[in-house]
């Protein structure tokens, strides 16, 4: 109830509204399992969680984290390549 009165105050139900169906489209169109598109944001934020760990690679680069099937795709800049290779 809380968050619902939050997001009303803020003028933010109808995009929260679009973004579930969106999320939901999405699910249903992605031709891998429901589990596998589970495991696969779980890992995302598990390597979002790490790199945001690190104060450097947090302040210093732009990272985008894209899991598929239990893979990781890392994109993004760097300013050196000692900070890429962590």
């Amino acid at each position: 109830a809380v968050l619902l009165s939050a997001l009303l105050l803020q003028g933010c139900v109808a995009a929260a509204v679009v973004g579930t169906a969106a999320v939901g489209t999405k699910a249903a169109t992605d031709p891998r399992s429901v589990g596998t598109q589970v495991d696969d944001g779980t890992l995302e934020v598990r390597v979002n969680s790490a790199l945001s760990k690190d104060e450097q690679i947090k302040k210093e680069t732009r990272i985008n984290v894209t899991a598929y099937q239990g893979k990781v795709l890392l994109v993004g800049q760097s300013p050196n390549a000692e900070l890429s290779a962590r």
